[in-house]
């Protein structure tokens, strides 16, 4: 992920590399639900589900795969137009979620992996939610942030916040994230919380 996110061109994103119906999805800005959650208002489903916190909520109305049937096949081709496709929405989300709370909570996951079938296609999944400052990302959020899983997939997870999208791609925020989990791991086992 690390070398994905290096080697991919992230100047000059814009609108325009946005999917036309991800890009309803941003102009139609966020809400919050009853729990407290932040979510994409266009993505929120008509019927409020239960769920057992507001991370879960979050990151299961906020996912989605990443539109990527209109790409070419060739890995080579293939992946910085995904990538630069995800950043794009997610550059794009966190600005409007920046505008309309005034703060900058709001967290990206973009996963990457191989889809399940024989041609093994690159995919990409993107959601968002407003974790807790001291919360590790459970084995159950990552299951969420999954589509389409399975034994042969292999996943690669980026957290991404405001930061992120102000200084080059190249500072790595996969590090950025690993050290902050690796804090607060440590945090909670000093606490007796955790093993």
């Amino acid at each position: 992920m690390r070398e994905i996110l290096r080697t991919t061109d992230s100047t000059d994103l814009s609108d325009r590399d946005i999917p036309p119906m991800f890009l309803e999805v941003v102009e139609r800005g966020w809400s919050l639900t009853a729990a407290g959650g932040r979510v994409l208002t266009d993505l929120c489903p008509e019927a409020p589900g239960t769920y057992a916190a507001r991370l879960t909520e979050e990151t299961t109305i906020n996912g989605r795969g990443m539109t990527d049937y209109d790409l070419p096949a060739a890995p080579d081709e293939r992946t910085p137009l995904l990538v630069r496709r995800c950043l794009a929405y997610v550059h794009a989300c966190l600005r409007k979620a920046q505008k309309e709370f005034g703060d900058t909570r709001v967290k990206a996951y973009v996963s990457l992996s191989f889809a399940d079938t024989e041609e093994a296609l690159l995919t990409s999944n993107v959601t968002f939610c407003t974790p807790f400052p001291t919360s590790v990302p459970t084995s159950r959020t990552w299951r969420l942030l999954r589509t389409r899983p399975s034994r042969r997939s292999r996943w690669r997870t980026a957290r991404l916040g405001h930061e992120d999208l102000l200084a080059p791609f190249c500072s790595c925020p996969v590090r950025a994230q690993r050290s902050e989990q690796r804090r607060s791991h440590t945090a909670l086992r000093d606490r007796g919380l955790s093993t």
